[in-house]
């Protein structure tokens, strides 16, 4: 806090560094999350990478940088799911809203 010398860009690429330091690491957690499966529960992600201090912005990003899709299903008990694209999304994205119509 205070006064710097830097300029208002130079200080932003600081930050977006130390910010972008934990991408790789939400990444592999992200990956992880996914499986075999191939999908996730964006809820179980987020609880995983908070406990690497990773914000969701970060997450989000992570997300962007990996190319993933993302389907919320649900009406009362809402959930949004992660997924890797493949040549099966809409099997997927079905076979989600069953599951979540199904469970309630």
């Amino acid at each position: 806090m205070g006064l710097s010398d830097l300029l208002a860009d130079e200080i932003m690429a600081v930050h977006s560094a130390n910010k972008g330091s934990k991408i790789p690491v939400a990444k592999k957690i992200i990956s992880t999350a996914l499986g075999q499966k191939g999908y996730a529960d964006l809820s179980e992600i987020l609880e995983m990478t908070n406990k690497e201090n990773i914000g969701k912005s970060t997450v989000y990003t992570a997300k962007s940088e990996m190319g993933l899709g993302s389907e919320t299903v649900g009406f009362t008990n809402k959930k949004t799911y992660w997924y890797t694209h493949t040549d099966n999304d809409k099997q997927l994205v079905e076979y989600l809203r069953r599951s979540a119509s199904s469970t309630g």
